[in-house]
């Protein structure tokens, strides 16, 4: 595109990405891509908790959660890849 920025999509290029979709089809892209990105989850030792807390480089905003969020009955919601039925790993109830 003449006089327009011709960069691919890099580590740059997104800076902020905001979505309604609650698949991880933006974490599969940006992972393949070889992208690290933040999704405002921090690891209290334990779980990756939500803390709201984004840093600089590439932040993915999902204003519908995700799959792979639950809320733990303490009323945090945390981040497991892992398949789970009505407990997390450690056997706490998933409440929703």
């Amino acid at each position: 595109m003449p006089g327009g920025n011709n960069r691919g999509i890099g580590q740059s290029a997104l800076q902020r990405i905001f979505t309604t979709n609650y698949d991880r089809s933006f974490e599969t892209f940006l992972v393949r891509r070889g992208i690290s990105f933040n999704d405002g989850f921090q690891s209290d030792g334990v779980d990756q908790v939500f803390t709201a807390q984004w840093g600089a480089g590439t932040n993915l905003y999902k204003l519908h959660g995700s799959i792979n969020y639950y809320q733990r009955e303490d009323g945090k919601i945390v981040r497991s890849d892992s398949p789970l039925g009505r407990e997390d790993a450690y056997g706490r109830e998933i409440k929703g």
